[in-house]
């Protein structure tokens, strides 16, 4: 399951190159592998073949646009790729194509933006992976619980320097049980089971890097052989802008005193003339 992870953050880095243009850069990327879903009793069982989609997007202020969607209803790879001039946005999904399929998942999602130095401009981008299926408890009856884990890796990455007005980026993870959310055993649950946020945004000449490796962890509860459908998704999405700097407040009160000179001197000139 390792391999897949690893895979998946290999080509990340591949994809995201370093600071090649020090105006404002912004990037986010997050991957996930190693799901599993644990009843404390009984046997956990998927009931479908694992459904995937893909979504890529990337923008300028150029007026360029670009985006790219990928799908499958019967697992395999699906992966997308939007560029268009600093910006650019990529989803992978993967999944067994056998049925009864197992938990031998990965999805990761990234986004960069990367602004030169120079006139007004701006770039936003994204990158989005979900896989959806369902499963149900058999081997025993009434309520048991069930215990969630998912690895995730990733990082977000900003810098604004010289013309950079401001840069954000942010990454998301959620596994949601679409049908958690009627009482079981008398208690409301959460359908979000698994989530992660990450999101920063700096402003002229700042810089932040946060980097990170971790295991999410949760516990629900539901009912013998009944199904339940769920999503893991991961989605990233940067942006930022940059502008020419106006000239300092100080310059601009020492040309006016200067040409307010100028002007005193040329009328007292006459007045003698």
């Amino acid at each position: 399951m390792k391999q897949i992870l690893t895979t998946i953050t290999a080509a990340l880095a591949l994809a995201i190159p370093q600071f090649a243009q020090a105006g404002a850069f912004a990037s986010g990327a997050i991957a996930f592998d190693t799901l599993e879903m644990t009843p404390t009793a009984g046997t956990l069982e998927l009931v479908a073949d694992w459904e995937l989609t893909a979504f890529a997007e990337a923008r300028n202020s150029l007026g360029e646009s670009d985006a790219d969607f990928d799908q499958s209803f019967t697992g395999g790879i699906v992966s997308t790729d939007a560029v268009v001039t600093w910006a650019s946005g990529a989803g992978v999904a993967v999944a067994p194509t056998f049925f009864p399929p197992d938990f031998r998942i990965g999805g990761s999602a990234d986004s960069l933006v990367d602004l030169p130095d120079g006139f007004s401009k701006s770039a936003d981008s994204l990158g989005n992976a979900t896989l959806i299926n369902g499963f149900t408890v058999t081997g025993g009856t009434g309520i048991v619980d069930v215990d969630f884990s998912v690895h995730i890796a990733g990082f977000l990455d900003l810098l604004t320097a010289n013309e950079g007005l401001w840069a954000e980026t942010e990454v998301i993870l959620t596994l949601e049980i679409f049908d958690l959310l009627p009482d079981i055993g008398g208690n409301p649950q959460d359908q979000i089971v698994l989530s992660f946020n990450s999101h920063e945004r700096i402003g002229p000449d700042d810089r932040y890097r946060e980097d990170f490796d971790q295991m999410l962890n949760a516990t629900r509860s539901v009912n013998y052989d009944e199904f339940y459908f769920f999503s893991v998704e991961v989605d990233s999405e940067s942006e930022s802008a940059g502008e020419v700097p106006a000239p300092p407040v100080v310059a601009l009160m020492m040309v006016g005193l200067i040409g307010l000179i100028r002007f005193r001197k040329g009328g007292s000139m006459r007045r003698l003339a």
